[in-house]
């Protein structure tokens, strides 16, 4: 399998879960039920047979038709009720032609990052709704969330990487594990010994809090007693009753009133700690996660041009045609100022095409043109080393370097 086929199956996967959380949520605020989990299976193989006839034969009404035969089968199976099995074929039919459109797009590593946030937003939404209702069985719909997450991350880490051409020897191997674990959710025993370690987790981490609640409950002990005993005075030095048992019975009302109170902030300190100690774990795991993933990177990836030079800057004022002109007849002069111009014609060019972003070196616009666009290696190659040369060198540029520069500029631009 090709890396980009790779890519793509991934993208496949992270629909499947999205489409499936949605939709099971969906069934169950309407009639308090979530899907079939086997509706989740069929609909993920069904959306990678159909890519496979379609990579075969390349035929619309194969591709759809055969999953969604094999589907109607399936789903009568599976759903006895006449409104459950015509919900539930429709959304597959749905999800297969939205994925067979899907297919002919090129994925960007950009917008899938955006689209990836949207959607955890979506999903986090429709996760505390579904909480408001009662017999929601969240903790076996949990695993999808997980899922979805880890495929995500998964996604654009290979989508990154293939974007600048990075390769990295280990990054299948990884992959493969990771997303055999993270299936493996779907069989209920494995999940219970998962669930089983979450809950260890949160002991553990309730522990660590009651004994941070404990430290700060002596080292706050005497400050806090001494306020009980001052304002106890103060309702003893305000009360001014006769009778000395009913001022008694005054006083200590008031006290239990006030250490209610404190047990009240007690709980709310107790809360604000939690949730301290929570974003203090997730920032070290992030931060150890992060170091090993840039040392991995740094010693396993190849293929990797490394360039110390100066980021592209973009011009985003807009010049009239006049101008334009002057400039090039001024710049066609100078063959370094015409090859600086000519590429930044290129940069702009690109990035109206969602190519090119601001903070690309040229190399990495290199492998982002080859990926998206049918060029020519050697010319693009010789664009960008002339570019460098031109940039950061301080001899002389001929002027026959600069025409044979703008030949293979015009062949590129128009592909572009």
């Amino acid at each position: 399998m090709s890396w980009y086929r790779r890519i793509k199956c991934l993208f496949t996967i992270q629909i499947v879960i999205f489409s499936y959380i949605v939709w099971s949520s969906l069934n169950f605020i309407v009639i308090r039920k979530h899907i079939s989990t086997m509706t989740f299976f069929y609909l993920l193989i069904s959306m990678f047979l159909m890519e496979y006839i379609n990579y075969k034969k390349d035929n619309k009404w194969l591709s759809v038709g055969i999953p969604a035969l094999i589907g109607l089968v399936v789903n009568a199976l599976l759903y006895r009720s006449y409104i459950s099995f015509t919900l539930n074929y429709a959304y597959l039919i749905f999800i297969i032609f939205y994925g067979y459109n899907l297919e002919k797009n090129y994925v960007n590593y950009y917008s899938s990052r955006e689209m990836f946030k949207k959607s955890l937003i979506i999903l986090v939404l429709l996760w505390m709704i579904t909480m408001l209702f009662k017999g929601s069985n969240n903790k076996a719909f949990f695993r999808f969330y997980i899922m979805y997450f880890t495929i995500g991350i998964i996604y654009l880490r290979e989508i990154r990487d293939y974007s600048y051409n990075v390769i990295n020897k280990k990054s299948l191997l990884i992959d493969g594990i990771t997303a055999t674990l993270i299936f493996s959710l779907s069989i209920e025993k494995f999940y219970e010994i998962f669930f089983k370690g979450l809950m260890l987790l949160k002991t553990a981490f309730e522990y660590i809090v009651d004994i941070v609640v404990k430290i700060l409950m002596v080292v706050l002990d005497k400050p806090y007693t001494a306020i009980l005993k001052f304002l106890k005075s103060l309702f003893k030095d305000k009360i001014s009753i006769p009778l000395e048992p009913l001022k008694k019975k005054v006083i200590d009302d008031k006290t239990k009133e006030m250490v209610s109170y404190a047990h009240g902030d007690m709980r709310f300190i107790r809360m604000i700690i939690r949730i301290l100690i929570f974003v203090a774990i997730c920032i070290v795991v992030y931060k150890i996660a992060s170091k090993l993933i840039y040392n991995s990177s740094k010693q396993e990836n190849v293929n990797v041009i490394s360039e110390e030079k100066e980021k592209i800057e973009m011009e985003e004022k807009k010049k009239s045609f006049f101008n334009k002109l002057i400039n090039s007849i001024y710049l066609g002069k100078d063959p370094k100022k015409k090859i600086k111009h000519l590429y930044k014609n290129i940069q702009s060019v690109s990035k109206e095409k969602d190519i090119f972003t601001e903070h690309m070196t040229a190399t990495q616009l290199e492998n982002s043109i080859l990926i998206s666009r049918n060029v020519k290696r050697d010319e693009l190659e010789y664009i960008t080393d002339k570019y460098n040369e031109t940039k950061f060198s301080y001899h002389n540029i001929s002027e026959e370097m600069a025409e044979e520069f703008k030949k293979n500029y015009t062949k590129i631009k128009k592909k572009i």
